[in-house]
């Protein structure tokens, strides 16, 4: 019966609108809203660039819209952080004293296993989905086996280490592979909570701290690509035309797919994936403890030169990945000749992901303490209703999102030719993009997302073992 109920329409639906629980942090909405579909214009965008023949750099980045919106990658990053926050504060909030300490080695593991289910039927039903139908695309095709290892990379989490997207239309998903594999290191430190009945913070700090080394030596450390000088982000019409238009064929073709794979292999070795969004979670999760094992609320409510400080701390912090990517060195860079203040540039673009997470935790901080003028603002926008429905389809739209973006862009060029992208079309291409990919992430959130959640084990409680534990001291 709970099987058939899961797959309710009416009752998945009538959860687009509502909020998960009342303990939910209504803010959250809002920022997931936001960032869900400022990453939905980039892919939009930056699909686009990459589609696109010599001159239409030209006409598209210089509006100072798209420039933002070309920043919308750095977005994935709050969802990190978002994580990392919300799963230390369920850890602290389990914590009862020292009644949790010592618990049985049994109990600890259904705890474990109980979360790692959970979060495993929230993500990757609907990554292995989208597997499905490539699969059945790759076999009508006769074109599995060159397929195979990249779809095995991305249903055992690991597609964030090793690139190669063509044979997925989820390498996008890495993200979530990320995300799957902190979960273990995360639940390391649950265990060690749930031995001692300590918030393991020294832990958490010895884990941020190697984290950062090792992504600190990739990036000093990176050779020089073969066609993108260190990273990705900079926009030139040479490194942006990644595929060629055939106008006697109709087909798009890949430019030097194997030059191109080695420097995949290496941008993801270094900037990308596990080791380089760690340190992001880990920041989440000490904005947990800052909110819940310190006084950082009452300061905030009760100093005004102390929120300002906050503020203008969370401000500069959040600001610099943006700087530094509006610098002039983006569109002058020669790729045969980068100079040396050039090359410092491209590496800060790495490192400051980092520092650009810690500001925005700060300004995090202040909207759900709603601490001063920009704390109220803030927690009032961001928690309107009308962002509900955004937020709750917001993994769905992710997921979902490339490949009809990609068949529109293709079906656009081949019917108009490179001409018509401008800035004003571009902007329409985003709001038709739009009204395609919501519909779709709309069904896929009440075929599959919503009914995997709906039978997911409930959560495993610790009250209980704890309380039990304390009758018996009692007796």
């Amino acid at each position: 019966m709970k099987f058939f109920s899961a797959f309710n329409p009416i009752r998945n639906f009538k959860s687009i609108f509502s909020r998960p629980s009342r303990n939910h942090i209504q803010a959250f909405d809002g920022i997931r809203a936001l960032a869900s579909y400022w990453i939905f214009a980039y892919h939009t965008i930056v699909f686009l660039l990459w589609l696109s023949e010599h001159g239409i750099l030209s006409r598209v980045l210089p509006n100072p819209i798209l420039k933002i919106i070309l920043m919308g990658d750095s977005s994935v990053d709050i969802f990190f952080i978002l994580s990392g926050f919300l799963v230390y504060s369920r850890f602290l909030s389990e914590l009862k004293g020292n009644t949790i300490q010592n618990l049985d080695l049994r109990i600890r593991l259904r705890y474990l296993t109980n979360f790692l289910i959970r979060r495993f039927l929230r993500l990757y039903p609907l990554i292995y989905f989208f597997i499905l139908l490539k699969i059945l695309e790759l076999v009508a095709l006769n074109d599995l086996k060159a397929g195979i290892p990249q779809i095995l990379l991305t249903m055992f989490f690991l597609n964030d280490v090793i690139a190669g997207n063509e044979y997925t239309p989820v390498g996008h998903s890495w993200s979530v592979a990320t995300e799957m594999k902190t979960y273990f290191i995360l639940l390391y430190i649950k265990n060690q909570m749930m031995k001692t009945g300590k918030d393991s913070t020294k832990l958490l700090i010895k884990i941020f701290v190697i984290a950062l080394i090792v992504y600190t030596t990739g990036v000093i450390f990176a050779p020089k690509f073969h066609k993108y000088p260190l990273y990705t982000e900079i926009w030139t019409e040479e490194l942006c035309t990644l595929f060629h238009f055939q106008p006697e064929t109709g087909n798009f073709i890949l430019e030097h797919p194997e030059t191109l794979a080695e420097d995949n292999f290496r941008r993801f070795l270094l900037y990308f994936g596990f080791h380089s969004r760690l340190p992001l979670i880990i920041i989440g999760c000490f904005a947990a403890f800052i909110q819940y094992r310190t006084s950082f609320p009452e300061k905030c409510q009760k100093s005004k030169p102390f929120r300002l400080m906050i503020l203008l701390i969370g401000l500069i912090l959040f600001s610099s990945l943006f700087i530094l990517k509006t610098t002039h060195y983006m569109s002058n860079i020669q790729i045969e000749n980068i100079t040396i203040i050039q090359q410092i540039i491209i590496r800060l673009f790495s490192f400051n992901r980092i520092i650009n997470s810690i500001g925005a935790s700060l300004l995090i901080l202040l909207i759900i303490n709603k601490a001063g003028i920009f704390g109220n603002f803030f927690n009032y926008f961001l928690s309107l209703k009308i962002w509900i429905p955004f937020s709750n389809l917001s993994y769905s739209l992710y997921l979902t999102q490339v490949v009809p973006i990609f068949l529109l862009e293709m079906d656009l060029i081949k019917k108009f030719g490179f001409d018509w992208i401008d800035t004003r079309n571009s902007f329409l291409l985003i709001l038709k993009a739009t009204l395609v990919v919501y519909p779709i992430s709309i069904i896929t959130f009440l075929l599959i997302e919503k009914p995997m959640i709906n039978l997911s084990p409930e959560r495993f409680k610790l009250e209980q073992f704890i309380s039990g534990k304390e009758k018996k001291k009692e007796d």
